[in-house]
Order: C-alpha cells, then structure tokens, then sequence
C-alpha cells in the first residue's frame, strides 16, 4: 500500500505544493505529523488542494487500529476514507471528518488508498471497496470512482469493469489528455486502464511491471521526469 512517508515527501519536497506559503524546516517537522482522533490507523495518504477553503486536505484509509476484541486483520477492514487538513503546508494537521462516498453495496464495507485529483471544475477518487468485514487478507475487492464539487460529498460514477481483485489505483493525466491509471493485481503485479474523458474507465489487460512482487503504485510528474 502506498506509504505516508513517500506522500510527505512530495509535499514537503514538491515546488509547486508551495505556490500558497513558504515551507518549514522539514528536519524540525513534528513526529508524528498527523494521528487519526477516530481510529488512530491512517494509512495510504493522498493530497489535493482544496480551492474553496485554501488548505491541502489529506485523504487516507482510516484503519480501525484502536478497535479492541477485532480477530486477526479485521482492524483493516470497515475503514472509512478519512481526511485530515493543513493550512500551512503541512506543518500542522487537523482533522476534519470522513468523505461522503455512496456504497456501491449496502452494510458495512471496506474503503482503502483512495486517490483524489481535480480536472477543470471537479474533483475525482478512484479508491479501493471491499463488501464486508474480513478476519483475514481476503474479500472481493474492486475500483470505484467518483466526482465531487466540495471534497466531501461524493456521486458515484462507475464500479470499474475488469477490476475485480485489484486495489490501489494511482492516476494520472497524459500529454494527449487522456487519463491513465495503474493499480496492484491480484498477483501483485501493476496493470493499467484508460479514460478518455473521466466518464468511463477501460482496462487495458497490460502489465507494466511485474519484475517483483510490488505494493501500490503512485505517478507523479518532477523535474521533467515521470
């Protein structure tokens, strides 16, 4: 799964993540910088910049981590996407609530590593869900996406077909403009799918890495380079 470390290091190292402010000594940066009040588990971060408030909000899985009497890993199951905020980039965080995300299947489910990103005038997720609650590392996992105009309440858009199985999507917005996204396979291996206009989402059934068993991908464009 996608770590906070390597996400706050985009932030805390990312130019552009500093057009609203100048940034803080990283190396004095408290520890921890953020601890969930609800669950005390975030786990696989995500930033985007809340246009109307003017602060970076942090979405991540909300782990059920200080849930007593839960059997083996069901603590990471029943998780929520949570969200925490800064307004001075990072330094400090609060926490603001959970996302408003519509369940594609009724009773209590699982969300996790949603990512979030805006195009134009809305926000989109593409995040893991899981019908149910689970003692062991199982479940039938797959992509959903959604759009949003506030952050926080959020319209369901499509389960993405072909990704039974799959989780921990990241996507990213090509040079032709088209959308492409990779995720982590059953097998641990990253394939892709594509969207031309953020209505709809295709797999392509192409593996872009399979070298090693790996977790889940994250893109992002730095210095020129992907």
């Amino acid at each position: 799964m996608k770590r906070i470390l390597f996400m706050l290091a985009v932030l805390f190292y990312g130019t552009s993540l500093f057009a609203q402010d100048k940034p803080f000594d990283i190396e004095h940066a408290p520890a921890p910088l953020f601890r969930c009040p609800i669950h005390d588990g975030p786990t696989d971060p995500t930033l985007e910049w809340n246009e109307e408030r003017q602060e970076w909000w942090m979405f991540y899985t909300q782990r059920r981590a200080n849930v007593p009497n839960l059997q083996e890993v069901a603590c990471v199951y029943g998780s929520k996407v949570g969200i925490a905020a800064t307004k001075n980039n990072g330094k400090n965080w609060y926490y603001v609530g959970t996302a408003n995300l519509p369940e594609p299947m009724q009773g209590q489910s699982t969300f996790w590593a949603p990512d979030v990103f805006k195009h134009e005038d809305t926000y989109y997720m593409i995040v893991t869900f899981i019908p149910g609650i689970h003692p062991f590392w199982g479940g039938d996992a797959r992509l959903v996406f959604y759009k949003s105009k506030d952050l926080m309440n959020w319209d369901l858009v499509e389960e993405i077909e072909g990704t039974h199985g799959c989780i921990d999507a990241s996507a990213f917005q090509m040079p032709d403009g088209t959308w492409k996204m990779w995720y982590k396979t059953p097998d641990s291996k990253t394939n892709t799918g594509v969207s031309k206009d953020l209505t709809t989402w295709k797999v392509t059934g192409k593996c872009e890495i399979d070298d090693v068993p790996h977790e889940g991908p994250v893109v992002f464009y730095w210095k020129n380079k992907y």
